[in-house]
């Protein structure tokens, strides 16, 4: 009889002793509940490692340190110990039991006992069953014909009020700015310093800013300015009331701004000499034009690639139902709040920081409150990229990941561009960018899109078309 040969890994795994076993069930709001009934034996094994390691840093009195019995360290710290062999317990089973079961929890939500644990349950000598649960990812049922989707967009070209801007743009960029003695006027730029003053007309400390610019009607270095500016001069100071721009409920502050400076600006003409200043390869107005026109047709491809793909995204978010986790909305809410902190808070390093945003943190809640419709669709939109990805089999390994690289920066910066995210553990997250990115084309390519005919529209029209449907769909950064 020939003997049944057992690889040496197989073999292992065979003979190693069990100390648990784990059993899950779902529950609503995409959940899932783990129960790990751990045995007698490994809990004891457990135990008496912790109550060891306890009661050689244990001092109590009438002993020296690491000298008192195993029993009174039990009456002292039992519950301690139990504690922390139950944790121990968990540490060393639970990384095993995921790798095992068909649900896993979302990075930002890592399984949590339940509120009914009382660890007076845990009697050493029997077994005990720790129950936990977790957020998974819901379950998202896309479309099974594409072509259903079927997005309508413009006839967009560059028209007249394009190029316009776009010289208007160049006119801008070729002026002269001179410094002026005459008042300031609509055109001109204002350099000013500034500085907080209180109720006494005392300057706050560390509220100084200088070099800030401005024009008339334009917010100052993020303040609201209540008073207009038309009419000052060079070397003039004035005060003035403002409120910030991030919270314009707040209690008004007055400034003392000083006049540094009033630059002028000399606009160029439009005509063959200044189409030759802009390149040496114009000779004339129309080869500039000409150019502007051939630019502005380039840009429309990504512009209206970019529509449609979002537009798909908002029939995509219509159609498919699904049902967001709470831990998935409250990291989406910590996301957008650190992004507004880290935007608005550099409005705080030239005065009081501290204040600043002592002043922000008085609003959060209401501020996530608010955002928090935001917050669901965007953590929605995410699992059904999340999806898409899975359906379209989207996966991008480090060299192509470094090909899409070269595909927005100069080949010699890829390398060096590659390693600082993966320096600052931030590959994956660019990865993920890129996965999302692929899936949206890969879509893009499958849904019915078609043009309307009577509906025409400049660059600059549809440009804002865009922007009005982005505001409709995201709610205001402050209530």
């Amino acid at each position: 009889m020939s003997r049944v040969q057992i690889p040496f890994l197989a073999l292992n795994i065979f003979m190693q002793e069990k100390w648990y076993t784990f059993k899950t069930k779902k529950q609503p709001n995409s959940t899932v509940q783990l129960s790990i009934l751990f045995f007698s034996k490994k809990i004891s094994e457990v135990y008496n490692e912790q109550l060891h390691e306890i009661q050689k840093k244990a001092i109590l009195k009438g002993f020296r340190k690491g000298k008192a019995p195993s029993s009174l360290i039990e009456k002292n710290f039992g519950s301690n110990i139990k504690y922390e062999t139950l944790n121990k317990l968990v540490e060393i089973t639970l990384p095993e039991i995921l790798s095992l079961t068909e649900e896993k929890p979302l990075p930002y939500a890592q399984p949590e006992a339940d509120s009914s644990l009382n660890i007076d349950d845990l009697v050493i000598g029997n077994d005990f069953t720790f129950t936990c649960h977790f957020d998974t990812h819901p379950t998202v049922v896309l479309p099974t014909d594409w072509s259903t989707i079927h997005i309508t967009i413009p006839n967009v070209e560059p028209q007249l009020e394009d190029i316009n801007q776009e010289l208007q743009t160049l006119q801008e960029r070729n002026a002269i700015h001179f410094s002026k003695q005459e008042a300031v006027t609509e055109t001109d730029e204002i350099h000013l310093s500034l500085v907080e003053l209180d109720a006494n007309g005392n300057e706050i400390s560390n509220s100084k800013r200088s070099g800030v610019k401005t024009k008339i009607g334009e917010s100052i270095a993020g303040y609201t300015v209540k008073e207009t500016l038309k009419g000052v001069k060079k070397g003039e100071t004035l005060t003035m009331t403002v409120v910030t721009d991030t919270n314009k409920s707040n209690s008004p502050t007055t400034l003392q701004v000083h006049i540094e400076d009033i630059k002028g600006i000399d606009i160029p003409d439009i005509d063959d000499e200044f189409a030759q200043d802009v390149s040496a390869t114009f000779k004339n107005v129309a080869d500039l034009k000409q150019d502007i026109q051939k630019k502005l047709e380039k840009k429309i491809v990504p512009l209206m690639d970019g529509f449609i793909q979002t537009m798909a995204l908002e029939e995509l978010y219509k159609r498919v139902s699904v049902i967001v986790p709470k831990s998935a909305i409250t990291y989406q809410l910590h996301l957008m709040w650190n992004n507004f902190v880290s935007q608005f808070g550099q409005l705080g390093k030239g005065s009081d920081s501290k204040k600043f945003l002592q002043d922000l943190e008085k609003n959060k809640d209401k501020m996530l409150e608010h955002w928090q419709p935001e917050a669901e669709k965007e953590a929605k939109n995410q699992f059904i990229l999340y999806e898409l990805k899975k359906q379209f089999s989207v996966s991008i390994d480090d060299n192509e990941l470094k090909t899409k690289l070269s595909e927005h920066y100069d080949a010699s910066k890829v390398d060096e561009l590659y390693d600082l995210y993966k320096n600052q553990d931030m590959l994956d997250s660019l990865r993920q960018s890129v996965e999302d990115t692929e899936s949206i084309k890969l879509l893009q390519e499958k849904i019915t899109v078609t043009k309307n005919k009577n509906e025409h529209l400049s660059i600059k029209k549809f440009e804002e078309y865009i922007q009005q449907k982005k505001e409709k769909s995201t709610p205001n950064e402050t209530p």
